[in-house]
């Protein structure tokens, strides 16, 4: 099990989220760019022989709102990004890598303050 923090390539990527696109977007054109394909978005993919780099799923509900759709982001994707509660429940091992997306701690700015201010003292 890996921990994805934040993705870092050298490449350029495209992020694919659901929206209504009026022509459809031209995926065949750009299947050379590897692309992050986020919950819905795997729709898009669906009757293509185009394989994403990434699926990410970050709505909590939607494996079982949208079953079809989320079983097909496991199957087709190179890499998986599910939340980390995913593990509690019972779906499908991914074929291609798995990480787990973990929330980040939240802060502030006067905790981050007091953090560099610390990290400046001790140097």
């Amino acid at each position: 099990l890996r921990w994805l923090y934040w993705v870092d390539m050298a490449t350029p990527y495209m992020r694919c989220c659901t929206c209504s696109l009026r022509p459809p977007f031209p995926l065949n054109e750009f299947k050379h760019v590897p692309m992050i394909v986020v919950n819905g978005a795997i729709s898009m993919f669906l009757n293509t022989s185009i394989r994403p780099y990434f699926y990410v799923c970050t709505d909590s509900g939607f494996f079982t709102q949208q079953s079809r759709l989320f079983h097909a982001g496991l199957a087709l994707s190179q890499r998986v990004v599910l939340r980390e509660d995913y593990v509690l429940h019972d779906i499908p091992v991914p074929s291609g890598e798995f990480y787990a997306l973990k929330k980040a701690a939240k802060s502030t700015w006067r905790g981050r303050l007091q953090e560099l201010s610390a990290t400046r003292s001790l140097n």
